[in-house]
């Protein structure tokens, strides 16, 4: 008799808890998830609450947050300024972010502050948010895997629950990058789908009532997510006929739904009251100057760009949403209801200004749509299952884990930034795990660096020593060839190489651009200098290309990073940029040092030549 390989609850919790505490052994946990950002924001309502008192000024809060992390105390006018706290037009400040987190987070808060105490930032408090995320990510997986089951087949269900953490930036933001508000939605969603199967078979006071909780909570986590409420609205909802039928259900237990909604009411309170005790209002907007363009969406590159979109870097919900139609067919009870979240989720996620949600691994908003997606994905996997090129699909999703795990050592290790990515930089490091100088290039190029020993010189096409006297600022600090160095303290721009071109020009395939640079601090990648080529042709714009500065001071003892490189010395930059349009006589070339954030950096002997192909 052949024994069939089974995998039980017990076997996903042990696989998931080993596979994070591996994690954590080969890289570490994560010590600076309360540095800023989003999850200081949300543990701040518990270190402010239960630490400082100090909720209603944050002031007592930041600096022992800062203090903890050695960050500089940022200030305007002698008040302290907050980022994750902009001050409300009665000059308090208010966090941006919802309290739904921190309330998830404050059983692990509490625990660690009766056994440890401290002031809420030392390393116990820090993997208390660690291993909440573990914890209430391992529940949800495992509330899906029970829902599952209704479905498809053990075997299935367990195999769907396991590609989706290790194929997919879930895992990233479980173990990675902690504290954030998506794989506490993930277990809230994974809650919403079980209740909801539960009452819809069985109606009591108890069920509806945690949906009303549950519902509440993720409007206090996120309140684009109230859509998630469709849910449980068109649950088993086939045609329209059932809708009447729908409509006798409420009616029928309308005590049952009258509590829920109650205690979802009860569960916005909390955060309204914060509002008015701080800001005055009982209805404020925490995101001042930031919001939605529902007019201009950027669902194309939310979904496709390498600059975090969600199928570029989670290529498995490929998969998942494809399934969808086949969840549709199968008559399965959630098909209406996941079918519109995810019209709606994607457009309303992709029509945030900044669609590409920094600070992760591929697009994060998408992360607490994993729950649901579950469904459709394994209703497909059964279907795969079942097939003759089954075989084809299993090394896609095992291209999938691949990409995942690559990407999470990269972003882990600091060689990669999947925010500001290109195309030629996820190609260039598909099977390598560091960066080399190349790499650096093409992350801000989106062109390879050319093979030099394939290319002639044409012409030497211009440059710039700053030496002559001009109206743009200048250092005398002496270099070289000469005594003067283009200097950027405040002024976005110096003097720049700029050529109208003529015949010869019209051979040029690539420019080859050189110069010597300093800097005198390390910045974030969107902080540094920048060198800018551009080719114009009647005032229209052709090729655009800027290239940062101090990550290219490369040091030669050392690997090249995306983060730092040389401080303190001149180092000389040389690269290729490849040519997009034809040049044409009186087109014009400008090549020139660019400052947009006020950074302290000198250039010098900027050179411009012209390359084409043997």
């Amino acid at each position: 008799m052949k024994t069939q390989f089974v995998l039980s609850r017990n076997d996903v919790s042990i696989i998931i808890i080993v596979a994070s505490l591996l994690t954590f052994a080969v890289s570490g946990w994560n010590h600076t998830v309360l540095k800023g950002g989003d999850q200081w924001g949300y543990n701040a309502y518990l270190v402010a609450t239960f630490i400082n008192h100090d909720l209603t000024t944050l002031e007592k809060t930041y600096v022992a947050k800062n203090k903890e992390y050695g960050i500089k105390i940022k200030s305007t006018s002698g008040e302290i300024s907050i980022d994750e706290a902009p001050k409300a037009p009665n000059g308090n400040p208010v966090l941006k972010y919802y309290y739904g987190v921190a309330f998830l987070q404050a059983p692990f808060f509490l625990i660690t502050h009766l056994l440890f105490g401290g002031n809420g930032y030392t390393a116990p408090y820090v993997f208390a948010v660690s291993i909440s995320c573990i914890f209430y990510v391992l529940l949800g997986t495992l509330l899906m895997f029970r829902l599952l089951k209704k479905f498809v087949s053990e075997k299935i269900a367990a195999g769907a629950t396991l590609l989706f953490f290790f194929g997919s930036n879930l895992f990233y933001f479980t173990l990675c990058n902690p504290g954030m508000a998506h794989p506490y939605l993930f277990f809230l969603f994974s809650c919403i789908a079980n209740c909801t199967y539960d009452f819809y078979r069985k109606p009591t006071y108890l069920l509806a009532g945690l949906i009303g909780f549950v519902s509440g909570l993720i409007i206090m986590t996120r309140t684009v997510e109230a859509i998630v409420l469709i849910i449980p609205v068109t649950y088993a909802i086939q045609k329209l006929s059932h809708f009447r039928l729908r409509f006798a259900f409420i009616k029928q237990h309308i005590g049952k739904l009258l509590l829920a909604t109650i205690i979802f009411v009860i569960l916005l309170l909390p955060q309204l009251l914060y509002w008015k005790s701080t800001s005055g209002q009982w209805i404020y907007d925490s995101y001042p100057g930031e919001g939605f363009d529902f007019l201009r969406p950027h669902i194309f590159e939310g979904l496709f760009s390498f600059k975090n979109g969600w199928f570029a870097y989670t290529p498995l919900m490929i998969v998942a949403l494809l399934s969808i139609p086949i969840l549709r067919s199968s008559g399965n009870p959630f098909g209406l209801g996941i079918t519109l979240y995810l019209f709606f989720h994607i457009y309303i996620t992709y029509s945030w200004k900044q669609w590409n949600y920094n600070a992760g691994l591929g697009s994060r908003p998408m992360v607490e749509s994993y729950a649901l997606l579950l469904i459709p994905f394994s209703i497909c996997l059964a279907f795969v299952m079942k097939q003759r090129w089954k075989w084809f699909m299993f090394l896609y999703l095992s291209f999938c884990v691949y990409i995942n795990a690559l990407r999470t050592i990269q972003m882990q290790s600091g060689n990669f930034i999947s925010e500001d990515a290109t195309w030629q930089f996820n190609k260039q490091m598909l099977f390598k795990l560091t960066t080399g100088q190349d790499d650096i290039y093409a992350f801000d190029l989106n062109q390879p660096q050319p093979d030099t020993t394939k290319l002639i010189f044409v012409t030497h096409i211009g440059s710039q020593d700053f030496e002559q006297g001009t109206t743009n600022p200048k250092d005398t600090t002496s270099f070289n060839s000469g005594f003067r160095s283009g200097l950027f303290t405040t002024n976005e721009f110096n003097d720049a190489v700029e050529v109208v071109c003529n015949n010869q020009f019209e051979k040029c395939q690539y420019f080859r651009i050189s110069l010597w640079a300093n800097v005198s601090t390390y910045e974030n990648h969107y902080r540094m200098g920048k060198v800018v080529v551009e080719h114009q042709r009647d005032g229209k714009l052709l090729l655009w290309k800027s290239v940062r500065i101090h990550n290219k001071l490369f040091i030669p003892e050392k690997k090249a990073s995306l983060f730092v490189g040389a401080v303190d010395q001149w180092k000389k930059m040389e690269y290729y940029v490849k040519v997009e349009e034809p040049i044409k006589r009186g087109d014009v070339l400008k090549v020139y040092a660019w400052n947009p954030l006020s950074v302290l950096f000198k250039v010098d002997d900027i050179s411009v030549d012209g390359f084409r192909k043997k």
